[in-house]
This record gives C-alpha cells, structure tokens and sequence, in this order.
C-alpha cells in the first residue's frame, strides 16, 4: 500500500539499501570488485530479457509457467546497445563483456551480439 508516512519511507528506503548492499556483497565475490563488470552484466540480462514476472503475473507459478521461464532463450544485443543504456564507453563495454564471456555468463553468437 502506498503512503506519504516519512517514518514508513524511510523504512522501506532502509530495507532497500540492505538488498542492495547484500546483492553488491554477492556480486563481488562472484565477479570482483568491479563494479563496471557487473553493470555492463546486468544490463544484457534486462536488454536481452523480457519481463518473465508478466508470466507468472498472467498464469500464476504452476510446472508450466516455471518450463515457460526455464525454456526462456531471449533476445540479442550489442556493445553499441549496451553502451548506450549504460553510459559506458564502447570499449569498455566491449571488453568488459569479453570478460563476461569468459567467465561464461555470456555468449557471443554472432559479429558484435
């Protein structure tokens, strides 16, 4: 439920801050301190995904909906795409996700995708 409440902002603004500095915990230990790694990392994941709640949103979370999400093969982006949604330098996009590709969490499948 939304409110005005700044004592009920502030906690959500405190739960928030939490999640966030747990999930920056997580992605150093897996990826380093790099910060622009995981950035330039995240970023393909929203540009090259759509939004999976909208199905479990529409047909709730059953055996279906869940091979539905698995099966989910998304969509190609670039350095140029990536660059731009992140204010990123081309050439650090590009080798940061060279480095990505390294570690296996993204795959090149074709000239600059």
């Amino acid at each position: 439920m939304l409110t005005l409440d700044p004592r009920i902002m502030n906690l959500v603004a405190l739960g928030m801050a939490k999640v966030t500095y747990g999930a920056l915990k997580i992605l150093r230990r897996h990826l380093g301190p790099d910060l622009e790694l995981s950035m330039i990392g995240f970023a393909v994941g929203m540009r090259t995904r759509r939004d999976l709640f909208q199905i479990v949103e529409q047909h709730g979370l059953n055996k279906d909906s869940i091979r539905e999400i698995t099966n989910e093969r998304g969509f190609y982006t670039s350095i140029n795409e990536i660059s731009r949604y992140t204010d990123i330098n081309r050439a650090t996009v590009r080798r940061k996700m060279q480095q990505l590709g390294e570690l296996g969490i993204l795959e090149k499948v074709d000239d600059d995708k």
